[in-house]
């Protein structure tokens, strides 16, 4: 008796440029080409609306294995500042 193993070996896709997408939209784009590993971190920006993509360490374009970790910088908007009162 003969047994064959065989890999599908790696699920490679390019990686769509998600930055200015919401991040629902980023979300869904990259599940339909199988990223399934997604993770977002925030920060503030000045200069991109709240929920909106700023960035991704993956950059769009790029092939990547669908398997890869990709991180979703997300903007918080504008930092809030202390309202200051004269005296």
């Amino acid at each position: 008796e003969i047994i064959v193993y065989y890999s599908s070996g790696e699920v490679i896709e390019y990686m769509p440029n998600v930055v200015g997408l919401t991040e629902s939209q980023a979300r869904e784009t990259l599940d339909s080409k199988g990223f399934k590993k997604v993770s977002i971190q925030e920060e503030y920006s000045e200069t991109v609306a709240s929920g909106k993509v700023i960035r991704s360490n993956i950059v769009g374009g790029d092939r990547v294995d669908v398997t890869t970790s990709i991180i979703l910088t997300v903007s918080k908007g504008p930092e809030p500042t202390e309202a200051t009162t004269a005296p």
